[in-house]
């Protein structure tokens, strides 16, 4: 996966500094930074896979339009559970590794989601739009 190694959120404290990122997160001590911790997040790594899973096999189902925007929906509703599996992941994070307040500082990976709604709902237009024009062809004949 291209993300798998960026974090999308960077948690510090006084002692730590805390990168989390898709498929995990690494804890490095502000005193000792040579030796970082890993913290795997298999909850956010399967979600992704499954999202992008999903989104592939609705490409190839361009013959059944009904079946693919059911599938594009569906998308559409996961996409928005990976906004709340990070916020859970990142949640989790912080309350197992940092016990006072945190600076939280978010990449620019934290719009990805976004860029999949965008495009999953240019999806979604495309297939509506298609499956219009094939029922209005269907009443001239």
């Amino acid at each position: 996966m291209i993300f798998s190694g960026k974090p999308f959120a960077v948690l510090t404290s006084n002692s730590l500094n805390i990168e989390v990122g898709f498929k995990e997160s690494v804890i490095k001590s502000i005193a000792a930074p040579q030796f970082p911790v890993m913290h795997s997040h298999l909850l956010l790594t399967l979600h992704i896979s499954l999202d992008a899973l999903i989104a592939g096999m609705s490409i190839f189902l361009f013959n059944k339009r009904k079946l693919q925007l059911k599938i594009t929906i569906i998308n559409f509703i996961l996409i928005f559970a990976l906004y709340g599996t990070m916020i859970y992941t990142l949640n989790d994070v912080s309350a197992k590794f940092i016990k006072s307040a945190s600076d939280t500082q978010f990449t620019s990976l934290c719009a990805y989601p976004l860029i999949l709604l965008a495009l999953n709902f240019i999806a979604y237009r495309g297939i509506k739009k298609d499956i219009d024009l094939v029922s209005s062809a269907d009443r001239l004949r």
